[in-house]
């Protein structure tokens, strides 16, 4: 899973540079996670553009990606020192259409649907989200999957350096679509 996370910060990072965003990395040893890892690019790469917008005011500031084990889930953790969300919107972010981002302002709108896809993948991989936000400090969103269950359709795995083998595997009409 920490490759996909380097990729992606790797490609997302001439933007960050330039609008004068540090991102940090906390990224511990894992084990293989089963998962789509094209999907779960996906995600990051929402969780990490948002966490961009909700700077973009400031001209500066922060993100700080973490992945870990907990018990038997993998932990990956994108917190910002952006403007953070307001209670009353925190519930109804992960639903299509509802954005927090002003409507008005068409360089940085949304359409509200990328948490939402965020969500569905999440939970298509047995995993669940979560946000923590304080209006003014940043928000963390946080996204936990299982290690131990494979997906019951073509899976790669996340882990880092089988994602060459798993593709290998995948390839091949006749092999096992999951890898351990």
């Amino acid at each position: 899973m920490n490759d996909p996370v380097r990729d992606t910060i790797t490609l997302l990072r001439p933007e960050f540079t330039r609008l004068d965003v540090m991102i940090e990395e906390r990224l511990q040893p894992l084990p293989i996670v089963h998962c789509d890892s094209g999907q779960i690019t996906q995600v990051l790469i929402n969780l990490l553009t948002n966490a961009r917008d909700a700077m973009r005011d400031q001209g500066h500031g922060r993100i700080i990606i973490s992945t870990r084990v907990i018990e038997d889930q993998l932990e990956l953790s994108v917190s910002d020192t952006g403007s953070g969300i307001p209670a009353d919107m925190r519930d109804k972010i992960f639903q299509p259409f509802v954005t927090t981002k002003d409507a008005n302002d068409h360089k940085n709108s949304g359409t509200g649907l990328g948490l939402a896809i965020c969500r569905t993948i999440v939970e298509n991989h047995g995993g669940i989200m979560q946000v923590e936000s304080e209006v003014g400090r940043g928000t963390t969103m946080t996204v936990r999957l299982p290690l131990s269950e494979p997906l019951a359709h073509g899976v790669a795995t996340c882990d880092d350096g089988a994602v060459a083998a798993a593709e290998r595997n995948l390839n091949h009409a006749d092999a096992p679509h999951s890898l351990v």
